[in-house]
């Protein structure tokens, strides 16, 4: 019977905290001081981050271009580039992968493109 207590209890204890690390989301690498803990925790996955971090920008907009460069270059896994461009000049993208189970988030400004402003014309009011 303790056993069996003992037992239920540790599996719940291994859910909680497999629950508490899933739940705590992807790694933000726009937050000051994730790079470096990354570089100091996870050396491998630092050099792969710097790389990816330096070319995405010069690679073209398409996510599929992107997620297959990713992949065979980096063997990333969970790679999301979505189309949907926030409005800044310049123009900037949410790029998310994972490496080894670990998952990032960054957002991307983006270099190749030729973005303007475009001032908002005059329309007459709706009655």
């Amino acid at each position: 019977m303790i056993r069996t207590f003992i037992a239920t209890a540790l599996a719940f204890a291994v859910l909680a905290i497999a629950c508490e690390s899933y739940a705590s989301g992807p790694i933000d690498l726009d937050v000051p001081g994730k790079l470096e803990a990354i570089a100091r925790d996870h050396p491998s996955h630092f050099a792969a981050i710097q790389k990816i971090l330096a070319e995405v920008p010069r690679q073209p907009p398409d996510e599929r271009a992107v997620v297959t460069w990713m992949r065979t270059q980096f063997d990333a896994q969970n790679i999301r580039y979505v189309d949907l461009i926030m409005t800044s000049l310049p123009p900037k993208k949410r790029l998310e992968f994972s490496l080894d189970n670990t998952a990032y988030v960054k957002v991307i400004t983006l270099t190749t493109w030729q973005a303007k402003a475009v001032p908002v014309p005059d329309v007459a009011p709706v009655k």
